[in-house]
């Protein structure tokens, strides 16, 4: 992600300071979709499990 600050600040006029509350925030959404994702692979792992025993 730092390659990339300084052209992000230079196009979009970014002060850092901003850059690096967009990225904590980015992060944050990334981590938290992750771990949805993680949630329902083991929501469907025990749907598939009770379907297989019907």
């Amino acid at each position: 992600m730092h390659e990339c600050k300084r052209g992000y600040l230079a196009r979009f006029g970014l002060a850092a300071r901003r850059f690096n509350a967009v990225e904590v925030n980015l992060r944050g959404k990334v981590n938290a979709a992750e771990e949805a994702q993680k949630l329902q692979i083991d929501q469907l792992k025990g749907a598939i499990a009770a379907a297989e025993k019907a």
